[in-house]
């Protein structure tokens, strides 16, 4: 079939085709008519999250473009005269970005003949272009950039979510914060008509205290958390740079028997939080696992997160993915 680069549909058929190849000029308007939109679905996107059904539409298009897009590269790598699997490397940041355009300028050669291996690479891009449309349907990965939830999760931590507001007390959630729309990562503590004490840190939930079992002190380094934006840990005590900071560490377990350890700088006396809370109907409580060194539901919404409106919360946190600063957090639960 001859193709025409004005005719994105014939274009996005043949981006399906990979046993076939792709000259410069097919290339180059392929890239024009997939990648473009992808990058400006995505920038917008990130700039204000849409919600279903929107999203789920936005990334089911981006979904079918990337594989077509995907298509494209093979067949011109091809068309080179080069293995289709070079064409892997465009997922690579800036080093993928400088290959398409390598791609793009290279003259054709005499084409290479479809491999064994290439319902391997057709199976890889559709299974790359389905975890596309998990993510607008099901999954999200974040980042996490403080330390307000030690020791559960660390600064730098990738973890992977569920899309759901379907969550209970002691679920690790994300949220957009009710007056900045940034998201936050945060444990859910309490639930609308409930009612929060604190017996030093101990809550007091309901009239139910929850139990706090002692476990080794916590002990890091004082100093940043992170190379480029982080902040120096809250101490039980003053230290010098570089010193052991030092921290009470707990089991801390739940009515409804989720347990997790948290972390605790100040004694009752020393706590600079209120001790008392009510939270309003549609609304729930979040705290992070590191109690001295959070924003969270105890800082009212003027200041920091206040309580947090349901429809704002947007995920549950199921595992650490990986930490490229440190390996040993790899498929880490909360």
């Amino acid at each position: 079939m001859t193709l025409h680069p004005l005719n994105p549909f014939a274009l996005f058929v043949a981006g399906w085709d990979w046993r076939a190849t792709s000259s410069r000029r097919i290339y180059w308007a392929a890239i024009l008519w997939f990648v473009t939109p992808i990058l400006i679905i995505a920038g917008l996107y990130a700039s204000h999250p849409w919600q279903s059904p929107m999203r789920v539409a936005c990334f089911v298009l981006i979904a079918f473009l990337n594989f077509a897009a995907i298509g494209h590269t093979v067949r011109r790598v091809r068309d080179i005269g080069w293995h289709g699997a070079w064409a892997l490397i465009t997922v690579v940041p800036v080093v993928g970005l400088i290959a398409s355009v390598v791609f793009g300028i290279k003259t054709s050669g005499a084409p290479r003949p479809p491999g064994r291996l290439l319902g391997v690479g057709y199976g890889a891009g559709l299974a790359l272009s389905a975890l596309l449309l998990l993510r607008a349907i099901w999954f999200e990965p974040f980042w996490i950039p403080s330390g307000s939830m030690k020791p559960n999760l660390r600064v730098g931590d990738y973890v992977i979510t569920q899309r759901t507001q379907d969550v209970e007390p002691g679920d690790v959630i994300v949220f957009r914060h009710p007056r900045f729309d940034t998201a936050f990562v945060k444990r859910l503590i309490a639930v609308g008509g409930d009612v929060i004490e604190f017996d030093g840190q101990q809550p007091i939930v309901n009239g139910v205290a929850w139990a706090h079992d002692p476990l080794p002190d916590f002990i890091e380094p004082y100093e940043f958390d992170h190379p480029v934006n982080g902040t120096l840990p809250i101490c039980a005590t003053p230290v010098q740079p570089g010193a052991d900071c030092i921290k009470s560490q707990w089991t801390e377990t739940q009515p409804n028997g989720n347990a997790y350890p948290v972390l605790t700088a100040f004694d009752a006396a020393r706590s600079q939080w209120p001790q008392r809370f009510e939270v309003p109907a549609g609304h729930v409580f979040v705290m992070g696992d590191n109690r001295d060194n959070s924003n969270d539901s105890r800082v009212p919404g003027r200041y920091g997160v206040g309580m947090v409106p349901v429809d704002n919360v947007e995920f549950r946190v199921l595992f650490v993915l990986i930490n490229f600063l440190t390996f040993d957090r790899l498929l880490k639960g909360v």
